[in-house]
Formats: C-alpha cells, sequence, structure tokens
C-alpha cells in the first residue's frame, strides 16, 4: 500500500475490483489450476523437455536464456496463475501493479477476518483470487483457512457456497503452491470422511507416508478409522488401526479404542 500513497485513484479502482461480485472472466474453479494427473504431468513434462531442446537454436542472447530458466522453474500452478492474471488485466485494464496491489489487500482482508472472526468476506476474496489468478502468500492463506474454518458446520451465506468446500479448495491451492502443512492435510482429510470416502483420505496419508508429515496426530486419522467402522469396512480398520499403532505421534483414545471394538464385535469378527 505504500507505493500508492501517492495515487489514491489506483487503490480505489483496485478495491472496486476486489470487491466486486460481478465476473470479468469465464469462471475457473480451482482444479484449473490443480496439477493435472501423473500420466498428463509427465506427458507436460516431456513436452517442456522438448520444447526447450527445440527452442536452443533461437537463443540469441542472455536475457532469453535467463527468462526461459525463470519459467522453467515456475510449478504448473504458477504457470496457471500467470496465464489467468494476463487473462484478467487485459479484461479489466488494469495494470501488473494493481494486480500485485490486489494481492496485498487480500492479505489483509485476510487479517481482518481473523480480527474479527468473520469469514464472510473471505468468500468473496477466494472468488477473485480464483478469477484474476492471484498468488497470495502462504501466511495469507494460512491465515484464510484458520477462518473459513470458523464458518464449518454453520448456516450462514449457505447460498452462495452451494455444495462446494471452500474450505478444503484453498486447502488444496496451497499445497499446490507451497509445502503441505498439517492443517491442510488434516483439513483435506476431514473433507474427504464428510463425503464418505474413507480409501481416497487413507490414500492421501499414504501419498505423505515418506514425507516430514508421516506421523501424523490421531485427530489426523482417527475419523477414517470411524467412517470405516460406520461402514462396515472392518478388515480395512483393522489393517489402518495396526498402521495407528505403529505410529509414533498417534496415541489412541479410549473413546476410539471403544468406537472401534464395538465394530469389529458388531460384524462378527469376535466369533469363534
Amino acid at each position: 500500500i505504500r507505493d500508492f500513497k501517492k495515487s489514491p485513484e489506483d487503490l480505489q479502482i483496485v478495491l472496486e475490483n476486489l470487491l466486486d461480485r460481478r465476473r470479468k472472466l469465464p469462471r475457473w474453479d480451482v482444479y484449473e489450476y490443480l496439477p493435472p494427473s501423473t500420466d498428463q504431468l509427465h506427458q507436460t513434462r516431456n513436452e517442456t523437455l522438448n520444447g526447450n531442446e527445440q527452442n536452443k537454436s533461437l537463443r540469441t542472447g542472455n536475457k532469453v536464456i535467463e527468462k526461459s530458466k525463470k519459467e522453467n522453474k515456475m510449478s504448473y500452478t504458477e504457470r496457471k496463475l500467470r496465464e489467468r492474471r494476463d487473462m484478467y488485466l487485459e479484461a479489466t485494464n488494469l495494470t501488473a501493479p494493481h494486480h500485485r496491489l490486489a494481492t496485498v489487500l487480500l492479505a489483509h482482508l485476510s487479517d481482518h477476518c481473523a480480527k474479527t472472526s468473520n469469514p464472510l468476506p473471505l468468500y468473496v476474496g477466494w472468488e477473485k483470487v480464483l478469477e484474476a489468478g492471484m498468488m497470495p502468500m502462504e501466511r495469507t492463506l494460512s491465515t484464510s483457512l484458520y477462518v473459513l474454518s470458523l464458518d464449518e458446520g454453520k448456516e450462514s451465506d449457505r447460498s452462495d457456497k452451494g455444495d462446494r468446500d471452500v474450505v478444503s479448495e484453498v486447502a488444496m491451492f496451497h499445497d499446490a503452491l507451497y509445502e503441505p502443512t498439517e492443517k491442510t492435510i488434516a483439513l483435506l482429510v476431514k473433507s474427504l470422511v464428510g463425503r464418505g470416502d474413507a480409501a481416497g483420505a487413507e490414500a492421501l496419508l499414504e501419498s505423505i507416508a515418506d514425507g516430514p508429515l508421516a506421523d501424523l496426530r490421531h485427530r489426523t486419522t482417527s475419523p477414517i478409522l470411524k467412517l470405516y467402522c460406520e461402514k462396515g469396512e472392518i478388515d480395512a480398520a483393522l489393517r489402518l488401526y495396526h498402521k495407528m499403532k505403529h505410529t509414533s505421534r498417534v496415541v489412541m483414545e479410549a473413546g476410539t479404542y471403544s468406537d472401534f471394538i464395538a465394530a469389529v464385535a458388531e460384524n462378527g469378527y469376535f466369533r469363534s
């Protein structure tokens, strides 16, 4: 904001665009920014490498080479964000500095919502992130996740959100740009469990089994175990239970034990 003190009209322009619910472009959902499947990603990577080989003969100066190196370092999500940003700037006649200022204002918005425990403005802000191809700072996304989590289970503003799980959208977006955290993984597990997808939630944990988040806490794994038990999938529940038993940071709670044993008994696993 300091950069725009001498141009208050720029600040006003950005505020009007940031708070305007009217779309300037056809809608992109969060999946437009997420990396494609492994096979597609492998194909994209090969196309990039082939393109680099073909372009070697066309590079005529250090500036071109440095630009190419910088672009190659960009993630899939960053490239899609840049593509969308350029589309948005063309459609709105805003400038790159305006776009950067909007990202700064989004950070202030998330901080304000955290202080007031009011998540509703962030639903508008999230739509602007998707529409304008904004790349918030990691801290902004983490703060937004905290505030949006306050709204879980409430009926407020449900007409705007429909069946969407905005919290999991922001968590996926965060993990596509930055290193996953225990918070984002826990939110995604919760979302999958809420949809009844215990196997998908367990697969998500398996995908980070060798990483720094391998030893997740009880609160992350126990909802999956509970869902397996509720669905009568006891073999899967037993498999997960043994994993939890051998995970150092998972301390099994009495309620988890009793529910698990009750489900095993109800499904006849204690019969001789």
